[in-house]
């Protein structure tokens, strides 16, 4: 299974008001990985994650059209357990960057992954 994972920076721009000059404080970076995941025991694997036990929901969401969403614990290399969300079938979020698209695809192919990004209309 091939894992793209994907988080946009969370940043907020600070106004100081005695210069007048705008900074950015950075308060989560930008993700971008790509790994090879298998299954153990009934857990996802990769080089990036690893699933926590077996805490994974399949649900589904209705946002215009429903689709399927598995949610499940994921663990990452430096042992940070958060929840994410996979898709079904698989979609970037409307707000990824574009210029993002041509390492995502490369990444794609150097992992032998099937499936490539959608038609630049439908991202």
């Amino acid at each position: 299974m091939c894992i793209l994972e994907f988080k946009p920076e969370w940043s907020l721009d600070i106004l100081n008001e005695e210069t007048g000059e705008t900074v950015k404080d950075v308060i989560s970076e930008e993700v971008l990985s790509f790994s090879v995941a298998t299954v153990e025991r009934g857990e996802l694997r990769s080089s990036q994650v690893r699933s926590q036990g077996s805490a994974m929901v399949a649900t589904s969401y209705a946002v215009g059209e429903a689709y399927s969403v598995m949610l499940w614990a994921v663990e990452d290399d430096q042992q940070r357990v958060r929840v994410v969300a996979a898709s079904t079938p698989p979609t970037l979020p409307p707000d990824f960057p574009e210029e993002l698209a041509p390492q995502v695809e490369q990444a794609l192919a150097d992992y032998g992954c099937t499936a490539g990004l959608p038609p630049e209309g439908d991202r």
